[in-house]
């Protein structure tokens, strides 16, 4: 696979926007950054939040990629969850649905997903 040539997490990560996860590629992309999978998976998620806030990347595709990391790493045997990732993870979910008792006039991204991930990017 060309993406992991490059080792990059910007190819890796638009790679798993509308595809799923492919463990060879996910442990190529580990050996390439000599990190092991949790420290690779808080990488991807630092670095899609990064997009995020910049407006590189939009909701919905930093939205897609963390749901199917997220489903790669709750269909691993015995998967641990990275803290780091999981913040990210739930502050896209967020973003995903209207909460009861929220303000209507204002989407769930903008009142729940970006200050989530500006809190994050600002206190690591």
């Amino acid at each position: 696979m060309d993406v992991m040539k490059s080792g990059s997490l910007e190819s890796f990560a638009r790679s798993v926007v509308d595809n799923v996860v492919s463990a060879i590629a996910l442990q190529d992309l580990c050996a390439v950054h000599s990190v092991g999978m949790l420290a690779l998976l808080d990488q991807l998620a630092g670095h899609i939040a990064r997009g995020y806030s910049t407006d590189v990347w939009s909701f919905a595709d930093a939205d897609a990629a963390m749901n199917h990391l997220w489903a790669f790493l709750c269909s691993q045997k015995d998967f641990e969850i990275p803290s780091y990732f999981y913040s990210v993870y739930e502050a896209f979910d967020a973003g995903e649905y209207c909460h009861s008792g929220g303000a209507q006039d204002v989407s769930p991204e903008e009142r729940y997903t970006k200050p989530l991930i500006e809190a994050i990017l600002g206190s690591s």
